[in-house]
């Protein structure tokens, strides 16, 4: 897939520290135009215990709906700054770091349940997680049935997710919350509870 890649273009925000940054990918087979994508700043997520080479090589074998495709993976690094007047994210990039380059996506779902509290998206179903009865709204009862299936067909694959309560972990692509950063293999737990283990067993 690297070699279909001919070359890369984003624009990079240093002041805002943002955590994503619109882009595009340029084909070999297509030069007349380039394909949306989002390059996710690695560094800055939190709890992120893999490299980003092993991160990309575990998502690129999956193919569920609800799972964000990456493309590439990426290391980037601003040359020089205006000591005086950079700021903490631009210090930081002086060092480099590593983003993901993912499908095009506009919010992790932490900033687009903050634009629906804001009322800069105005959808009351997905807004309100609950409706008559303290049942789940519609949107939301899909949406977590899709994404439970998604994690079984992790599982399947022999991976798992590793930081499913990260909310940066997930991202809104459309009317559908997906999954990124699948982050391990199965055969890599070990339980260590002797007692568990013996349970287990029987």
């Amino acid at each position: 897939m690297g070699s279909r890649i001919s070359f890369y273009n984003f624009n990079v925000d240093y002041v805002s520290g943002k955590q994503h940054y619109d882009g595009e990918l340029f084909f070999k087979e297509n030069k007349q135009g380039g394909m949306p994508v989002t390059f996710m700043n690695m560094d800055a997520k939190a709890g992120t215990k893999l490299s980003v080479e092993e991160i990309f090589r575990l998502n690129i074998k999956l193919t569920d709906k609800r799972i964000l495709r990456p493309w590439m993976y990426t290391f980037c690094k601003q040359k020089s700054f205006n000591d005086e007047l950079c700021s903490e994210a631009e210090r930081k990039m002086v060092k480099g770091w590593w983003s993901l380059c993912y499908e095009k996506f506009d919010n992790t779902l932490t900033e687009w349940l903050a634009k629906l509290q804001n009322k800069e998206i105005s959808d009351p179903d997905k807004l309100n997680f609950n409706v008559g009865n303290k049942c789940l709204s519609d949107f939301w009862r899909g949406t977590i049935r899709e994404l439970i299936e998604a994690i079984a067909y992790i599982h399947d694959c022999g991976l798992f997710h590793g930081s499913l309560k990260v909310s940066g972990n997930y991202v809104v692509v459309g009317e559908q919350v997906k999954l990124c950063n699948i982050g391990g293999r199965l055969k890599s737990l070990r339980v260590h509870d002797k007692t568990l283990s013996f349970n287990l067993r029987q």
